[in-house]
């Protein structure tokens, strides 16, 4: 559920998970842009999709709770900061915070480019827990978005998006790696009320030391009403 105002959203959700853990979640969050240039947020979670699915097998949970602020010039450029902290039912505490920058280079009718620097780093207070959690840990990449509208007739149109980017992971006990990612999309707007969204991602992580490639491939349609 949506609650909206001139200046501030307000969004309320719950959902259900199954698996090895028969439980609900809910989340509450919120966006205020104070003014034109300025805007802060915060979000609360029961049962967190921060909590990783290597913990829910050992019957791990945990809630978390976050805050970000942003400042834009324009549509064109801004950034963004967002800090999180999530306490684990084994008594773990991590905290996480991040910074990007934004920046359109091209900006057309049918074409717009988009890079992205960004940092994040977290820590966590046990490094003896079941799933991956690196005591301290530092990630810096860079990214570009392109985004394509191949086809356009009245509200219906059809567009493409590309993103990719690398950068380098640093962990604690451990030499950097090389992060890299790549996203290609498709999106068919059937007007403003309903769209189809499809694609694929490569992404290259580092875990321990040693990097991990993943393939992922994701179907969407959303509606508004």
């Amino acid at each position: 559920m949506e609650w909206r105002l001139p200046s501030l959203t307000v969004e309320a959700a719950g959902w259900a998970n199954t698996g090895t853990l028969h439980r609900g979640s809910a989340q509450l969050a919120l966006n205020w842009r104070l003014t034109d240039h300025w805007n802060v947020g915060a979000e609360a979670q029961l049962f967190s999709t921060a909590v990783p699915l290597r913990a829910l097998v050992y019957g791990i949970t945990g809630n978390s709770a976050g805050f970000s602020a942003g400042y834009d010039w324009h549509e064109s450029r801004g950034w963004a900061a967002n800090t999180q902290w999530t306490n684990f039912s084994d008594g773990n505490r991590r905290r996480a915070a991040g910074f990007r920058f934004v920046q359109r280079v091209a900006d057309k009718p049918h074409l717009k480019v988009t890079l992205r620097p960004e940092v994040y780093l977290s820590t966590n207070s046990s490094d003896r827990a079941p799933y991956f959690n690196p005591s301290r840990d530092f990630s810096g990449a860079l990214s570009a978005e392109v985004n394509h509208i191949l086809w356009r007739r009245y509200e219906r149109s059809f567009r493409q998006r590309f993103s990719g980017g690398g950068g380098t992971y640093w962990q604690r006990g451990y030499s950097s790696g090389v992060l890299a990612t790549a996203t290609y999309e498709q999106s068919y707007n059937f007007g403003p009320a309903m769209a189809l969204n499809y694609g694929a991602t490569f992404a290259r992580r580092v875990y321990d030391g040693q990097p991990v490639t993943s393939l992922t491939l994701s179907i969407g349609l959303v509606g508004s009403f």
